[in-house]
């Protein structure tokens, strides 16, 4: 180790230096925090918005002991997670050009954006260890992240309401062609 003096010594020698030397430090430290400052006044301001999606299993069927399968999310594959596939839905190409028309969002030249542009600004992640999902959207706008995220949700959540219901009812109609052919057995 050191000893106590050394480290003195040091340090006055520091002093010393920066003593017959304020003239350069202190420009080279003020020519630093201009150019930073200057710098930051050209650069466009940055926005995220984010939106986080539940999902669950409505456990209704366990309950009454009926349609005990429905509504579970299972993937074919069983290394699969089901969250995934979701994501992969949120991603869909006609979801996103949904979210571009009813938003009448653009590019830099004032043309309908693209919906692979829109893909290159959202990221969805699956929160680790959870049914959870993280939507986020990186743009220069803030209004216009919130309302692509905010849609993007909305959409997604009517787009699987209507699924839900289209199976419900696919399921009834079979039920009734069914029910009397049982009945006359």
């Amino acid at each position: 180790m050191e000893s106590r003096s050394s480290i003195d010594l040091d340090i006055s020698q520091y002093l010393l230096l920066l003593k017959r030397r304020w003239l350069p430090a202190v420009a080279i430290f003020l020519f630093t925090v201009i150019s930073a400052a200057w710098s930051t006044l050209f650069l466009k301001p940055s926005y995220e918005a984010e939106g986080k999606l539940l999902f669950k299993i409505d456990r209704t069927a366990f309950l009454t002991g009926l349609g005990e399968e429905i509504d579970q999310l299972r993937p074919l594959v069983d290394a699969q997670n089901p969250l995934s596939t979701e994501v992969e839905v949120i991603y869909s190409h006609p979801l996103l050009q949904q979210i571009i028309d009813q938003l009448n969002l653009t590019d830099n030249e004032g043309l309908p954006l693209e919906p692979e542009a829109l893909k290159r600004r959202l990221t969805i992640k699956i929160v680790g260890g959870t049914d959870v999902v993280r939507l986020s959207y990186k743009g220069n706008n803030s209004d216009k992240g919130a309302a692509v995220i905010n849609q993007l949700m909305r959409l997604y959540i009517e787009n699987q309401i209507l699924s839900k219901k289209s199976e419900a009812a696919k399921a009834r109609e079979f039920i009734t062609n069914q029910l009397p052919q049982s009945e006359a057995n």
